[in-house]
């Protein structure tokens, strides 16, 4: 039995608002949890009073969340993205946000994108925790690099 890696370091997140700031690489993760992703929900299936099953497909949508360290240098160019929504009153999308797992040898892309959570300042609880935002993408793919 061969033993495999898992660790999640060396992994690498960009994040792409073409109108704001184009691509950056994320930096300064937080340590338990950079990235997480909600189970999406392809088909839904119930059964009928008389015992016929029925299902249908349904749109999907990824629910990415982000956790940055308080001291990130990207913090900034997510306060612009949602001063820039609060400001317009409009949705400024994401079109891309690409994070690769060298560790599992695979790169997840998202794509069509918009800011559902925001947070505007860490807790401060000795130090300053992290800060998490959530970004719904319409579209998701992994690769095998």
């Amino acid at each position: 039995m061969s033993m495999g890696f898992l660790t999640s370091q060396n992994s690498k997140g960009f994040l792409t608002v073409n109108s704001l700031f184009g691509t950056i690489e994320l930096e300064n993760f937080a340590t338990d949890k950079m990235i997480t992703v909600e189970a999406s929900k392809p088909t839904q299936g119930s059964k009928s009073a008389d015992g016929k099953f029925s299902a249908a497909a349904l749109p999907q949508t990824f629910r990415v969340t982000i956790t940055l360290r308080a001291n990130s240098a990207n913090i900034p160019y997510i306060n612009q993205w949602n001063d820039a929504i609060k400001s317009g009153q409009e949705v400024v999308p994401s079109e891309q946000l690409t994070f690769t797992a060298p560790s599992l040898g695979q790169t997840a892309i998202y794509t069509d994108g918009t800011l559902e959570e925001f947070t505007a300042f860490p807790d401060a609880n000795g130090q300053y925790e992290e800060i998490s935002f959530v970004i719904n993408y319409g579209d998701a793919n992994t690769t095998n690099d």
